[in-house]
């Protein structure tokens, strides 16, 4: 995550453990969308059963309700980086054209 959190099109977002039970349990999984007149939405779960390709449309709704879920109960990006770099300190350092991280220290 050290590098992933500085690229400019990666938000990590810190789901809290009291959430218990959540749809990525499972595995992780990915949406990939496409504008409509290009290509319809695809998706792709890694479980426990092995890797799985969705391009019914049906599956990949399930699948992005799934993400929207998660999205509402876990923390903003900027919690989830003060929380980040409060675990990881030295580890948000700045990108290329964006100022590093302020975390206030107690």
């Amino acid at each position: 995550m050290k590098f992933a959190t500085r690229r400019p099109n990666v938000t990590v977002r810190v789901l809290p453990l009291e959430v218990g039970t959540h749809a990525g349990l499972d595995g992780p999984f990915i949406v990939l969308g496409f504008p409509e007149d290009v290509a319809p939405d695809v998706a792709y779960a890694a479980t426990r059963l092995g890797d799985a390709f969705a391009e019914s449309a049906e599956i990949v709704g399930r699948i992005k309700v799934d993400f929207e879920s998660l999205e509402s109960v876990a923390s903003s990006p900027d919690a989830s980086a003060e929380l980040f770099a409060k675990e990881y300190p030295g580890r948000h350092e700045s990108r290329a054209g964006v100022p590093p991280l302020s975390v206030a220290q107690e």
